[in-house]
């Protein structure tokens, strides 16, 4: 199945699209924070939020550090924790 790839080859993803298709999320281009957070609501339950690499190149990779930590802590700097 699929096509043989060459030894030593580099593969990337195109995050961009990923992170906009709405076979990994639900309304993928809203700004929708409840996602992200638990429990999620229904409509939200069956994203795949492992698409999701916000910082995935260069100094800022942060593949390790959950996207909830991230809006918590955006969360806690401009509301003071209080959604």
């Amino acid at each position: 199945m699929g096509e043989a790839i060459p030894p030593n080859t580099t593969l990337t993803a195109n995050n961009w699209a990923a992170n906009r298709s709405a076979l990994n999320f639900h309304v993928p281009d809203e700004m929708v924070p409840e996602r992200w957070i638990h429990p999620r609501p229904t409509e939200y339950q069956d994203e795949d939020r492992a698409a999701m690499k916000p910082f995935s190149f260069g100094p800022s990779d942060r593949r390790n550090v959950p996207v909830e930590k991230g809006v918590y802590v955006l969360d806690k700097a401009t509301t003071g924790g209080e959604m």
